[in-house]
């Protein structure tokens, strides 16, 4: 063990190396650098710690098998990573198993160690192929899980572009399946182009391969949809397409993506995942274009339609520009003019005669307002007004007279009484009062003892003084 100190008044620190003893592999001996174990005595007790340890179920897929006299030699891969173990395995047990490359397989295995050699294996005890009923199993649970995540979500799935730009093809090599796609999807779209990625579509470097190439081709600019596609097999041929990674690969995928894994039976779960399911390649290949002449006769229809709106709307303003200039031509605009200008004249002399007569009519009203009295003589009404005026004009300037003198005798009266009742007043009638160093009030002889200062205002001030004797006399009031 290392062990780190720092020296006082030192600058760094020192490691300095403490042996210690240990006890490894179930010695009972202590084991140190002053005792330890032969090379021998090394691998055999670890050959004898690995014995004691228990075996491990595993699946997993054999990506190769290769066969040397009584024993075989397998490659085991882990069926969601890039991950593989050796194992070796009795051709007896092999034989009777009835395990091959490309096989999904459950293998009870013992981790063995060579002491001779200083190499560890894995030793199979048995192997067997995982059954159809356990898959099934494996897949409905895998499934559920997917299912209760959202990822086969009608909601999450993405409509297809009308016409992609480009289409990103993952098939198999030299596979049927390429030619079903792009065959009919250019019978469709004669320009339609593709990005092929071709991998293997079955196998232990199947997902891995698809993951890989779907990962190219959604990093494609103009790659607008991803099929990913194979022809029909066998269910364990298309296990693959129902791997959890590349699932989710697709799942995540920004690209949408079209499923045609086989045939219509065929339902891998990579069909609930993709945006849009193909039942065979051919029909995937209908799927990502339209077909070219239908949408021409499409058009055509269109246009037929719209010149006949066309003609139908032409045909309707020339018979009604008909039907304005026979009008026309029965009354000319000089004729519409000169009744125009009747009626324009027509008006002018009605205003003409309301306007004189509304004249007329205010002239009389004012003529005989002139002739009231009062418009006559206006002064005459105004003389009594003002007389009246005059009086309360009088009777106000008396009323606050009388009530200045009234406000003025209450002012003096309770000034007086004011200045009778205010300490002041007492002050100046000869009284003083007495009061403490703390400020509080003195009104008792007996409060007070002897020498204790105390302070004295009267009517001028104050001064300080003391008590000389403590006061003997009792004072009472009569």
């Amino acid at each position: 063990m290392y062990q780190s100190y720092v020296q006082s008044n030192t600058t760094a620190p020192t490691a300095v190396y403490q042996p210690q003893r240990s006890s490894i592999l179930g010695m009972t001996a202590p084991n140190s650098e002053e005792n330890p174990v032969p090379v021998r005595q090394a691998a055999q007790l670890l050959r004898d710690y690995l014995g004691r340890l228990g075996n491990i179920w595993v699946e997993g897929q054999v990506a190769e098998l290769r066969r040397r006299r009584r024993l075989a030699y397998l490659t085991l891969r882990d069926t969601d990573a890039e991950f593989s173990i050796p194992v070796v395995v009795g051709l007896d047990r092999l034989d009777g198993s009835g395990v091959d490359t490309g096989n999904r397989v459950v293998v009870d295995l013992k981790l063995e160690y060579w002491s001779n050699s200083g190499q560890l294996q894995w030793r199979a005890r048995q192997l067997q192929p995982l059954g159809e009923g356990a898959l099934m199993r494996q897949l409905a649970a895998l499934k559920k899980t997917l299912a209760a995540e959202g990822l086969f979500a009608e909601d999450r799935k993405r409509p297809l572009p009308f016409v992609p730009r480009r289409v990103g093809l993952i098939c198999g090599r030299r596979a049927a399946a390429h030619d079903d796609v792009v065959t009919n999807a250019q019978r469709r779209w004669p320009t339609m182009e593709f990005a092929l990625r071709e991998v293997a579509v079955q196998g232990v470097n199947c997902v891995p391969e698809v993951i890989a190439a779907l990962s190219e081709l959604e990093a494609i600019p103009d790659v607008d949809v991803i099929v990913i596609t194979r022809g029909g097999g066998s269910f364990e041929d298309l296990l693959g397409f129902s791997n959890e990674s590349l699932l989710r690969a697709v799942s995540g995928s920004a690209t949408p993506v079209v499923s045609a894994i086989g045939h219509e039976e065929d339902n891998p779960l990579l069909d609930l995942v993709a945006d849009v399911r193909a039942s065979t390649p051919t029909a995937a290949g209908k799927l990502i274009v339209p077909d070219a002449q239908s949408e021409k006769s499409k058009l055509e229809e269109v246009k037929r339609r719209l010149a006949r709106t066309f003609l139908a709307q032409l045909k309707s303003q020339q018979t009604t520009l008909a039907h304005a200039k026979d009008r026309l031509d029965r009354v000319s605009p000089e004729q519409l003019l000169s009744g125009r200008r009747l009626d324009i004249a027509e008006t002018l002399r009605r205003v003409q005669r309301f306007t004189v007569n509304q004249l007329v009519t205010e002239q009389t009203q004012f003529r005989v307002l002139r002739q009231r009295p009062v418009l006559a003589r206006p002064e005459e009404m105004l003389r009594p007004r003002l007389e009246e005026l005059g009086t309360h004009q009088i009777s106000l300037r008396r009323a606050t007279a009388v009530g200045l003198a009234d406000r003025h005798r209450d002012l003096i009266a309770s000034s007086a009484r004011l200045a009778a009742l205010s300490p002041q007043g007492t002050l100046d009638r000869g009284y003083a009062v007495v009061r403490r160093q703390d400020g509080s009030l003195i009104t008792d002889a007996a409060d007070v003892t002897a020498a204790e200062p105390f302070t004295v205002r009267v009517r001028d001030g104050s001064f300080a003084a003391k008590v000389a004797e403590t006061p003997q006399i009792d004072f009472k009031e009569e």
